[in-house]
Protein backbone atom coordinates (compact mmCIF):
# COMPACT_ATOMS: atom_id res chain seq x y z
CA UNK A 1 0.00 0.00 0.00
CA UNK A 2 3.06 2.70 0.93
CA UNK A 3 4.40 2.03 -2.35
CA UNK A 4 1.27 2.91 -3.98
CA UNK A 5 0.89 6.23 -2.17
CA UNK A 6 4.36 6.85 -3.23
CA UNK A 7 3.80 5.71 -7.05
CA UNK A 8 0.36 7.75 -6.64
CA UNK A 9 2.15 11.11 -5.35
CA UNK A 10 5.13 10.88 -8.20
CA UNK A 11 2.47 10.64 -10.73
CA UNK A 12 0.16 13.39 -9.78
CA UNK A 13 3.30 15.82 -8.81
CA UNK A 14 2.39 15.68 -5.25
CA UNK A 15 4.46 18.82 -3.06
CA UNK A 16 7.75 18.04 -2.10
CA UNK A 17 9.69 18.11 1.41
CA UNK A 18 8.96 21.85 2.82
CA UNK A 19 11.80 24.54 1.80
CA UNK A 20 14.71 24.34 4.47
CA UNK A 21 14.09 27.11 7.35
CA UNK A 22 17.12 29.11 5.64
CA UNK A 23 14.78 30.21 2.66
CA UNK A 24 13.87 32.82 4.82
CA UNK A 25 16.82 33.11 7.55
CA UNK A 26 15.95 34.23 11.06
CA UNK A 27 18.28 36.55 13.37
CA UNK A 28 19.21 32.94 15.16
CA UNK A 29 20.57 31.25 12.28
CA UNK A 30 22.01 34.33 10.65
CA UNK A 31 26.08 35.16 10.48
CA UNK A 32 26.95 36.66 13.78
CA UNK A 33 28.90 39.78 12.87
CA UNK A 34 25.52 40.68 10.60
CA UNK A 35 23.63 41.18 13.55
CA UNK A 36 26.11 43.72 15.84
CA UNK A 37 24.05 45.55 18.35
CA UNK A 38 20.54 45.30 16.60
CA UNK A 39 17.38 44.59 18.49
CA UNK A 40 15.19 45.23 15.12
CA UNK A 41 16.25 43.66 11.24
CA UNK A 42 14.89 43.87 8.38
CA UNK A 43 15.82 40.76 6.59
CA UNK A 44 16.00 40.73 2.54
CA UNK A 45 16.52 37.44 1.59
CA UNK A 46 16.82 35.79 -2.48
CA UNK A 47 16.85 32.30 -3.52
CA UNK A 48 19.81 33.37 -5.79
CA UNK A 49 22.85 36.10 -6.56
CA UNK A 50 20.65 37.11 -10.24
CA UNK A 51 17.38 37.09 -8.96
CA UNK A 52 15.04 39.95 -8.44
CA UNK A 53 12.99 39.62 -6.23
CA UNK A 54 13.31 38.42 -2.55
CA UNK A 55 11.66 37.66 0.67
CA UNK A 56 11.44 40.72 3.65
CA UNK A 57 10.73 39.93 6.99
CA UNK A 58 10.98 41.71 10.23
CA UNK A 59 12.25 40.81 13.44
CA UNK A 60 12.62 42.12 16.49
CA UNK A 61 14.33 41.24 20.39
CA UNK A 62 11.46 40.57 22.96
CA UNK A 63 12.94 39.89 26.40
CA UNK A 64 16.16 38.81 24.88
CA UNK A 65 14.30 36.48 22.25
CA UNK A 66 14.16 37.37 18.35
CA UNK A 67 10.41 37.26 17.05
CA UNK A 68 9.32 37.98 13.70
CA UNK A 69 6.93 41.00 13.70
CA UNK A 70 6.42 41.49 9.93
CA UNK A 71 6.25 40.01 7.17
CA UNK A 72 7.50 37.60 5.03
CA UNK A 73 6.62 39.86 2.31
CA UNK A 74 7.17 39.59 -1.51
CA UNK A 75 9.88 42.09 -2.53
CA UNK A 76 11.86 43.47 -5.32
CA UNK A 77 15.51 43.93 -5.66
CA UNK A 78 17.82 45.44 -8.92
CA UNK A 79 17.41 44.56 -11.57
CA UNK A 80 20.80 43.16 -12.61
CA UNK A 81 20.42 40.89 -9.14
CA UNK A 82 22.63 41.13 -5.77
CA UNK A 83 26.12 41.88 -5.67
CA UNK A 84 29.02 41.91 -2.99
CA UNK A 85 31.02 45.01 -4.93
CA UNK A 86 28.17 46.83 -5.56
CA UNK A 87 29.25 50.25 -7.90
CA UNK A 88 27.23 53.42 -8.81
CA UNK A 89 24.81 52.52 -11.81
CA UNK A 90 25.51 48.80 -11.58
CA UNK A 91 21.48 47.99 -11.12
CA UNK A 92 22.48 45.72 -8.58
CA UNK A 93 21.35 45.55 -5.27
CA UNK A 94 24.46 45.35 -2.63
CA UNK A 95 24.42 42.95 0.06
CA UNK A 96 25.71 43.23 3.56
CA UNK A 97 24.24 44.68 7.13
CA UNK A 98 23.28 48.26 7.19
CA UNK A 99 22.16 50.56 9.87
CA UNK A 100 18.71 52.08 9.00
CA UNK A 101 18.84 55.67 9.62
CA UNK A 102 15.38 57.68 8.84
CA UNK A 103 12.90 58.21 6.54
CA UNK A 104 11.34 60.41 3.88
CA UNK A 105 8.74 61.13 1.97
CA UNK A 106 5.29 62.76 0.17
CA UNK A 107 3.43 63.00 3.90
CA UNK A 108 3.45 65.61 6.09
CA UNK A 109 2.60 63.47 9.03
CA UNK A 110 5.59 60.78 9.35
CA UNK A 111 4.04 58.27 11.40
CA UNK A 112 7.33 56.88 12.32
CA UNK A 113 9.90 56.92 14.51
CA UNK A 114 12.47 57.07 13.02
CA UNK A 115 14.04 60.80 11.85
CA UNK A 116 11.69 62.11 8.80
CA UNK A 117 11.85 64.73 6.32
CA UNK A 118 9.22 65.63 3.62
CA UNK A 119 10.48 66.35 0.35
CA UNK A 120 9.99 69.20 -1.03
CA UNK A 121 10.46 70.91 -4.73
CA UNK A 122 14.25 70.94 -5.19
CA UNK A 123 15.04 68.12 -2.78
CA UNK A 124 17.76 65.85 -4.90
CA UNK A 125 19.92 62.92 -3.51
CA UNK A 126 23.32 63.31 -5.15
CA UNK A 127 24.33 60.07 -7.32
CA UNK A 128 27.32 61.85 -9.79
CA UNK A 129 30.61 60.15 -7.54
CA UNK A 130 32.19 63.35 -8.85
CA UNK A 131 30.60 66.24 -6.50
CA UNK A 132 31.41 66.36 -2.83
CA UNK A 133 28.43 66.11 -1.74
CA UNK A 134 27.98 62.66 -2.91
CA UNK A 135 25.02 60.39 -1.40
CA UNK A 136 23.53 62.96 0.47
CA UNK A 137 20.49 64.57 0.23
CA UNK A 138 20.69 68.28 -0.74
CA UNK A 139 18.39 71.19 -1.89
CA UNK A 140 19.01 73.01 -5.58
CA UNK A 141 17.50 74.40 -8.12
CA UNK A 142 18.14 72.03 -10.90
CA UNK A 143 18.20 68.12 -9.90
CA UNK A 144 19.79 66.51 -13.46
CA UNK A 145 21.00 63.26 -13.73
CA UNK A 146 22.47 61.06 -12.41
CA UNK A 147 21.56 62.48 -9.56
CA UNK A 148 17.71 61.59 -7.88
CA UNK A 149 14.65 64.15 -7.86
CA UNK A 150 13.27 62.70 -4.44
CA UNK A 151 10.33 65.06 -5.36
CA UNK A 152 9.73 63.86 -8.77
CA UNK A 153 9.52 60.34 -7.63
CA UNK A 154 7.86 61.02 -4.30
CA UNK A 155 4.85 62.80 -6.41
CA UNK A 156 4.86 59.54 -8.61
CA UNK A 157 4.73 57.09 -6.03
CA UNK A 158 8.01 55.00 -5.24
CA UNK A 159 9.34 57.57 -2.62
CA UNK A 160 5.88 58.38 -1.38
CA UNK A 161 7.86 56.97 1.62
CA UNK A 162 10.96 55.72 1.36
CA UNK A 163 13.57 54.53 4.15
CA UNK A 164 17.18 55.05 4.29
CA UNK A 165 19.88 52.46 4.80
CA UNK A 166 23.56 53.48 5.88
CA UNK A 167 24.74 51.94 2.65
CA UNK A 168 28.00 53.66 2.17
CA UNK A 169 27.84 56.10 4.21
CA UNK A 170 30.08 57.04 6.48
CA UNK A 171 32.65 56.76 4.95
CA UNK A 172 31.38 57.25 1.50
CA UNK A 173 33.62 55.87 -1.38
CA UNK A 174 33.22 58.06 -5.00
CA UNK A 175 31.39 55.73 -7.45
CA UNK A 176 30.39 52.93 -4.64
CA UNK A 177 26.90 53.38 -4.97
CA UNK A 178 24.71 55.78 -3.55
CA UNK A 179 20.68 55.95 -2.65
CA UNK A 180 20.12 52.74 -1.76
CA UNK A 181 16.50 52.74 0.16
CA UNK A 182 13.49 50.92 1.11
CA UNK A 183 10.54 51.96 -1.27
CA UNK A 184 7.97 51.41 -2.72
CA UNK A 185 7.23 49.58 -5.71
CA UNK A 186 7.30 50.64 -9.59
CA UNK A 187 4.49 49.34 -11.48
CA UNK A 188 4.46 48.85 -15.04
CA UNK A 189 1.01 47.30 -16.83
CA UNK A 190 0.02 46.12 -13.10
CA UNK A 191 3.22 44.58 -12.57
CA UNK A 192 5.95 45.38 -10.04
CA UNK A 193 9.12 46.31 -11.60
CA UNK A 194 12.64 45.44 -10.41
CA UNK A 195 15.02 48.40 -9.08
CA UNK A 196 18.17 50.11 -9.68
CA UNK A 197 19.87 49.00 -6.67
CA UNK A 198 17.12 49.06 -3.82
CA UNK A 199 14.55 46.70 -2.57
CA UNK A 200 10.75 47.96 -3.09
CA UNK A 201 7.60 46.61 -1.55
CA UNK A 202 3.89 47.04 -1.67
CA UNK A 203 3.07 50.19 -0.36
CA UNK A 204 1.49 48.83 2.64
CA UNK A 205 3.82 46.58 3.68
CA UNK A 206 6.30 49.00 3.59
CA UNK A 207 3.99 50.92 6.03
CA UNK A 208 4.28 48.21 8.35
CA UNK A 209 8.37 48.08 8.46
CA UNK A 210 8.21 52.40 8.64
CA UNK A 211 5.61 52.30 11.38
CA UNK A 212 7.81 49.65 13.58
CA UNK A 213 11.06 51.13 13.11
CA UNK A 214 12.74 52.80 16.04
CA UNK A 215 16.54 54.05 16.15
CA UNK A 216 16.38 53.22 19.84
CA UNK A 217 16.39 49.34 18.82
CA UNK A 218 19.72 50.05 16.26
CA UNK A 219 17.48 48.53 12.74
CA UNK A 220 19.80 47.48 10.69
CA UNK A 221 18.87 46.18 6.88
CA UNK A 222 20.58 42.63 6.31
CA UNK A 223 20.23 41.91 2.81
CA UNK A 224 21.74 38.92 0.70
CA UNK A 225 20.66 35.44 -0.71
CA UNK A 226 19.49 32.62 2.41
CA UNK A 227 23.06 30.83 1.68
CA UNK A 228 25.31 33.47 2.11
CA UNK A 229 23.40 35.11 4.66
CA UNK A 230 23.48 32.21 7.02
CA UNK A 231 27.35 30.48 5.59
CA UNK A 232 29.58 29.45 8.65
Amino acid sequence: MAAVVVAVAIVLGAPGPAPAATSRPSPTVLRPELLGDAEQVVVVSTSRWDTTSASVSMYQKVNGTWRRVAGPYGARTGRNGLSEAHLEGDGTTPVGSFPILSGFGWYATARTKLPYTRVTSGACWISDPTRIDYNTRVIEPSCASPNENLYRIARSGPYRRAIVTGYNIEPTVAGAGSAIFLHVHAYSRGRSKATSGCVSLAASHLYSLWRRLDPAKHPRVIIGPASWLTAP
